[in-house]
């Protein structure tokens, strides 16, 4: 008896129909997976936040024998400001910029004369050693009143500034509580051909305390 043959075209069309289910098992599949990780299956990873901006409220009056312009005393008052943000944002609140301890970058918001004090005094002046254990730091309050003299009411001179500055910080230990940060500063600053910049004179305090988180009292029950 003749074996039964075959034709190449029927060999073909199993071959497509198994490819097709082949093709919608694969789809099925990752349609799966997509609804069980949106249902709760995989949590995606949490997005670092950005790193905090400190923007310093500045209160400023103008003082000379012909009475600088509003408009000039604003101009200058709002250039000190600029310059105690980026001081505060390098010095306490740039994390990942704090380096090592020396502040460079603030350093050079000093006149040339009022660097050596800066080193001294550095551990006042910004996070000081507490830069190797936080994480983040989130500025609270940052205001400053600043007083600048002008000769002839044009060309200014220098400018006082009363600086409040007040922050938390996360530390790198998770078991370790957070760290409130305060600072108080009285400022000299000098106009110089470099724009404003921090004088030979200043007057620091800052305090740094962790965070004790108290219990609450416990319920007393009344007589029954």
């Amino acid at each position: 008896m003749r074996e039964p043959t075959f034709s190449r075209s029927r060999r073909r069309a199993r071959q497509r129909r198994l490819l097709r289910t082949l093709g919608s098992l694969v789809v099925l599949i990752a349609i799966t997976a997509v609804a069980v990780s949106l249902l709760g299956g995989e949590e995606a990873p949490e997005e670092e936040p950005p790193t905090p901006k400190v923007a310093f409220a500045g209160a400023f009056t103008g003082y000379g024998e012909k009475g600088p312009s509003k408009e000039r005393v604003d101009a200058e008052g709002a250039a000190i400001v600029a310059l105690l943000d980026q001081w505060y944002q390098t010095a306490f609140v740039e994390v990942e910029g704090f380096g090592d301890g020396t502040f460079p970058q603030v350093a050079a918001l000093f006149a040339e004369s009022a660097r050596a004090s800066f080193t001294e005094d550095v551990a006042a002046l910004t996070i000081g050693p507490a830069a190797l254990e936080v994480s983040r730091v989130e500025p609270e309050d940052a205001t400053a009143t600043i007083s600048i003299y002008f000769e002839d009411g044009v060309d200014p001179t220098y400018a006082t500034a009363q600086v409040a500055f007040a922050a938390t910080a996360a530390m790198k230990d998770e078991a370790a509580f957070p760290l409130s940060i305060a600072q108080e500063v009285t400022l000299f600053l000098e106009h110089t051909g470099e724009g404003w910049l921090v004088g030979t004179w200043y007057d620091v305090t800052q305090r740094q305390d962790s965070i004790v988180a108290t219990a609450s009292p416990s319920p007393t029950g009344g007589a029954s």
